[in-house]
């Protein structure tokens, strides 16, 4: 079953600030391969964010399944920002997000986008 963000109650909501360490897979837009291991993911978000001097990610109506000790995000991210040398940019992307659930907790281990042609 499909739920939107705001029929989950807040101890159900999955977070991306926990990550499990050795678990984690990313593959984004600009990636060109999969990105394995904690230490992997965030070399390549800080990568990534480094290049901008500011940044703004949002996801509007997303759909969320939860299932016993996993859970789900999907829906179409929406980014703009402006990069350290002034350009702007702006695109969307679809997203999914996985998590899985331990000791009570909700850890990120899976995170994959693939841009939207413009």
């Amino acid at each position: 079953m499909l739920l939107p963000l705001s029929r989950l109650p807040p101890t159900s909501m999955p977070t991306c600030r926990r990550i499990l360490p050795r678990h984690t897979i990313a593959k984004t837009s600009t990636s060109k391969v999969l990105i394995v291991g904690w230490d992997a993911v965030r070399k390549s978000w800080e990568g990534t964010f480094a290049r901008f001097a500011e940044i703004s990610v949002s996801m509007k109506g997303p759909q969320i399944h939860v299932a016993h000790n996993v859970a789900w995000v999907v829906g179409i991210e929406s980014a703009e920002g402006k990069f350290k040398n002034g350009d702007a940019v702006s695109f969307t992307a679809f997203t999914t997000n996985m998590y899985e659930k331990r000791d009570g907790r909700w850890f990120m281990v899976l995170h994959t986008t693939s841009r939207i042609p413009q």
